[in-house]
């Protein structure tokens, strides 16, 4: 990759990570953690991206910015990592399983669903 290559995925990555933080405030507190909403997003679109980007050849700067930067800085491993020890050190059992197979199994299927609506339309 090209040092402008870079330079595009971290434009995207802010962005997203702006994004993903304005996600975080705005539902705090509600039961379901935003953590899980910006995953299944990011899950989304990262399949309905992915069947745009390789049917119509969008260049590569485009999709570095949009699914490298913009949706791996929205998505976030790390979060839902400490989330699920969190639940383990509290001894919240259920909960910790709930939210690792929820942000799993959701995330393939909002994937899986992205791609899917993209081959419908296209």
């Amino acid at each position: 990759m090209k040092f402008s290559d870079y330079l595009v995925v971290a434009l995207g990555g802010a962005m997203g990570a702006i994004f993903r933080a304005f996600i975080f405030t705005f539902f705090r507190g509600i039961p379901i953690t935003p953590t899980l909403i910006v995953n299944v997003l990011a899950g989304f679109l990262v399949g309905f991206g992915s069947g745009f980007f390789d049917k119509f050849g969008a260049n590569l700067a485009l999709r570095l910015f949009f699914i490298t930067g913009f949706l791996g800085a929205l998505s976030t491993f790390s979060m839902l990592t400490y989330e699920n020890v969190y639940f383990i050190e509290h001894k919240e059992y259920i909960k910790f399983l709930f939210n690792s197979l929820s942000n799993l199994i959701l995330c393939i299927i909002s994937c899986y669903t992205g791609m899917w609506i993209f081959q419908k339309i296209f």
